[in-house]
């Protein structure tokens, strides 16, 4: 299990830590997911997401993981009633159980990363690989689209997140931990614990990761200001 992991992820952050970060232009993702009549309709790619597409492409991706944010089902900081219930059966390896509730969880929070990544992990561990593959191409798909939202070298360049928990799959997917969390502007600056980093020689240890996190905090705003 581990080996099979470690191969994919190692793949993805090799390739986001090289690749031109890709223009995230939030007015167009809302035009085109808003719009009936769009390719990418959020209803259209939603309903392709749901059923593992394998035709979704990376650029879907972006359009599902950023036009989130304009449904009625984005929510940086709700959480549904059962996801406490489903880690405990997921920690405690009790698969089986935690699939069902997994997906029921995913109904109502489809772009939940790390749930997402449980459920592979839920299908592998029972030997059902196509299963996992499949969530696999979901949760890959997102975290993709995150790495090349910018290199989180710094505010200019941050990682473009909808929520702060994809802030720890990102670090997790790279190996890291953070000792520290800043809020500078509308970026969390993470300083990286530097024993948890194995560098090759010659290799820099990378001190801090910035992630740009003004969708939530717009969110916020928007709740304060209709109340």
């Amino acid at each position: 299990m581990k080996k099979y992991l470690t191969i994919i992820i190692a793949a993805i952050s090799l390739t986001a830590l090289s690749q031109k970060p890709i223009e995230i232009d939030m007015e167009d993702i809302e035009s085109k997911t808003t719009d009936s009549l769009s390719y990418l309709y959020y209803p259209y790619l939603l309903e392709k997401y749901m059923v593992f597409d394998s035709t979704l492409t990376q650029e879907d991706f972006k359009y599902l993981y950023y036009g989130y944010v304009y449904t009625d089902m984005y929510n940086p900081y709700g959480r549904h009633e059962k996801e406490e219930e489903f880690y405990t059966l997921y920690f405690d390896k009790h698969y089986n159980e935690a699939i069902p509730i997994g997906k029921e969880i995913l109904l109502q929070y489809p772009i939940n990363t790390k749930l997402i990544f449980k459920m592979l992990v839920c299908y592998h561990q029972l030997g059902e690989i196509e299963m996992s593959e499949k969530y696999a191409m979901l949760y890959y798909g997102l975290i993709r689209t995150i790495y090349f939202s910018g290199d989180g070298k710094s505010q200019k360049t941050a990682f473009k997140v909808i929520n702060v928990s994809d802030e720890y799959e990102i670090l997790s997917e790279l190996g890291l931990q953070a000792s520290r969390q800043a809020l500078i502007g509308n970026c969390d600056k993470l300083s990286i614990d530097q024993k948890s980093q194995n560098v090759k020689k010659g290799e820099k240890k990378i001190k801090e990761l910035y992630f740009d996190i003004s969708l939530p905090f717009k969110y916020l705003n928007n709740q304060f200001n209709n109340k």
